[in-house]
């Protein structure tokens, strides 16, 4: 999951805010619906964290 959310947050990719929105929100719920019955709050709380700084790393910078 967490290479795929690099390869979607990438700042080099030439999308743009929108666009790289909406990929990411339809992976994640994607992700998260397909382990729904698996006990992930954990995982999602830590990956969550991680997350934000990612996106937070790219609307810094443009």
């Amino acid at each position: 999951m967490r290479k795929r959310i690099r390869e979607l947050t990438n700042r080099n990719n030439g999308w743009g805010k929108e666009n790289r929105a909406r990929k990411l929100t339809q992976f994640i719920r994607g992700w998260v619906n397909y382990f729904s019955l698996a006990d992930m709050k954990s995982l999602l709380n830590k990956t969550d964290e991680w997350l934000r700084h990612k996106i937070r790393a790219i609307y810094w910078k443009q």
